[in-house]
């Protein structure tokens, strides 16, 4: 990782390496300078900017109890899933 005079910041990293990072920001990948790039993207979400969907409801006594515990450590990061 390293920071720039224009605040940006460039991840290097082996193959496998698993990323998982806030996309509110600018991003963009850089080019490949030699070979493929075979990535896997899954997002997570609760806007859908503008479009109407179904808002996803989780019952907290119904989670197992390692989630259990992360949603009672970090509640305010879950208080738009839980009834």
């Amino acid at each position: 990782m390293k920071g720039s005079k224009f605040n940006m910041i460039e991840f290097l990293a082996p193959r496998g390496t698993v990323i998982a990072e806030d996309t509110r920001g600018l991003h963009k990948g850089r080019h490949v300078e030699e070979g493929d790039r075979l990535m896997l993207q899954l997002q997570f979400s609760n806007v859908l900017f503008g479009c109407s969907y179904r808002k996803s409801v989780v019952d907290k006594n119904d989670v197992i109890d390692e989630l259990r515990f992360v949603i009672d450590r970090f509640p305010k990061l879950y208080m738009s899933y839980l009834e």
